[in-house]
């Protein structure tokens, strides 16, 4: 089958039968139809022949919460479909690629790629050849079309193990109680965190701004917490690279709500507790852009917790 990924619009050329391909999203967690365009017979060959690859959809390629969705789908499908493939190309829904910009220098290619035993460099050397409006010929095209259940996926703690594996990462057996604290600058920034760093001095505390660590740094030092805590942001995804029965205490500014964590943490076995504080500037119709403080009175909830 000749096959075409367009490196400006993300279109699939192909000579399959089929126009579309059901794909699930995270955007209202059902099912969306990314689109096949007919091929034609005005592309040049690349004269590359592969027995097969593995399309992978996704809605963001930088945000990571809406990345690790389509992550561990992507694992589902493989493992309940026992296939091994280590080339993959990305895939997006409409009108999400424009965002991403070039998908070849993602931030997060490592955590897709070496996490799910993908050659990244396979990926790299196809879009090099989609870029010249050049085709492939590929005997099988996989197609990640799993789901995800929030309720219950028994799959997870292989996927979990998996990905840690591959980063050669173990998890430790902590003589003491490891808590990580996620700090952020701007948006959702706690301003008074000299005093509650201050109030907080006497537990082992890490606090980090997790972009200033690699992939790899990153699920180091989440994957020996024991206790994570953040206020409500993408970062908190890492929270499911956790032991089994680690807490994550979410956050929220002001009385807002979202359940992106609670659901996350359901399936990966880890204890969730949230904790609302306030907001310093702006609101909670605009939480997202607001900063944060947090009083007293949370700061002893949050001691009691840990």
């Amino acid at each position: 089958m000749n096959l075409l990924i367009t490196t400006d619009s993300n279109n699939i050329l192909t000579t399959s039968n089929q126009s579309n391909l059901p794909s699930f999203t995270e955007y209202g967690m059902n099912y969306s139809n990314i689109q096949l365009y007919n091929f034609s017979d005005n592309f040049k060959s690349s004269n590359n022949t592969y027995n097969s690859i593995l399309l992978m959809p996704m809605t963001h390629i930088n945000n990571i919460w809406h990345l690790m969705h389509h992550i561990f789908i992507t694992y589902k499908y493989l493992k309940k479909n026992n296939i091994i493939c280590d080339m993959m190309y990305p895939i997006f829904f409409k009108g999400f690629y424009e965002r991403q910009g070039n998908i070849t220098e993602c931030t997060y290619n490592d955590l897709i790629f070496k996490g799910l035993g993908f050659d990244y460099n396979k990926f790299k050397n196809n879009y090099d050849i989609f870029k010249q409006n050049k085709y492939i010929n590929v005997n099988n095209i996989y197609h990640v079309n799993e789901s995800i259940n929030f309720h219950n996926e028994p799959l997870f703690n292989g996927f979990k193990t998996l990905m840690l594996n591959n980063f050669d990462i173990e998890y430790r057996k902590n003589t003491t109680k490891q808590i990580t604290f996620i700090l952020r600058n701007g948006t959702r920034e706690i301003t008074n965190i000299d005093s509650v760093k201050n109030q907080l001095q006497s537990y082992n505390i890490n606090y980090v701004y997790l972009e200033n660590h690699t992939v790899k740094e990153q699920l180091e030092i989440i994957a020996n917490t024991d206790i994570l805590i953040g206020v409500h942001g993408a970062g908190l995804s890492w929270c499911i690279f956790m032991k089994n029965n680690s807490t994550l205490i979410e956050l929220y500014p002001g009385n807002s709500n979202t359940d992106n964590y609670i659901r996350w943490c359901k399936i990966a076995n880890i204890n969730y507790k949230r904790l609302c504080i306030n907001i310093t500037t702006g609101n909670v119709n605009d939480f997202r852009n607001a900063t944060v403080n947090i009083n007293d009175d949370q700061l002893q909830t949050i001691q009691k917790i840990v």
